[in-house]
């Protein structure tokens, strides 16, 4: 079926279904759609708060954040959520990138012990100019790892944010393949 699924080549996928003995022959028309992992809400109570919603840590989403974030700037919000539940990770320069826009340039955003002894450790800063500076609330729950436990750490370990919602999924880490020494073709 997978291999089915990814075959670019087939624009209509012809399904049959038997449901309560009758068969039901489908076609489905593929389409292609790039979804956004980031999104924007305006949450009014009394006060006006925005809600940033980051589902994951793909290409692309810091320049997204910064976007919104130049608006709040311009709308004035009262305090700012940024949701990170069911967040799985993604890639590590994106988060080092958002926590520039809250944090600023040159800060911590993680660092990289390798396991390898003879390697030296590597600290990784922000680049980003900080973009928003207001009150801010991250939103964590069991589901929330990798990239974006860095990303809560990191706004933690600056007082930067207050951290609400469950102990995240406790990987805190990240891993990346390294060639084997022994064969190239096998990655650890």
């Amino acid at each position: 079926m997978s291999h089915i699924l990814r075959n670019e080549k087939l624009d209509i996928l012809k399904f049959k279904i038997e449901r309560n003995n009758m068969i039901l022959n489908l076609e489905v028309k593929r389409s292609y759609r790039q979804l956004s992992h980031v999104q924007y809400n305006q949450l009014s109570v009394d006060k006006n708060y925005g809600l940033i919603t980051l589902t994951k840590f793909n290409p692309g989403v810091c320049s997204e954040i910064s976007e919104i974030l130049t608006n709040i700037k311009k709308n004035k919000v009262d305090g700012l959520v940024l949701d990170l539940r069911d967040n799985p990770g993604g890639q590590l320069n994106e988060a080092a990138c958002v926590a520039g826009l809250f944090l600023g340039k040159n800060k911590k955003a993680y660092y990289v012990e390798y396991f390898d002894q003879a390697k030296p450790n590597e600290v990784v800063l922000t680049s980003e100019e900080q973009v928003y500076n207001g009150a801010l609330v991250v939103l964590v729950n069991s589901a929330s790892a990798s990239s974006a436990e860095l990303l809560a750490g990191g706004l933690q370990e600056y007082n930067r944010a207050l951290i609400v919602g469950e102990r995240t999924f406790g990987k805190g880490t990240f891993q990346e393949p390294e060639k084997w020494a022994m064969n190239s073709n096998v990655s650890l």
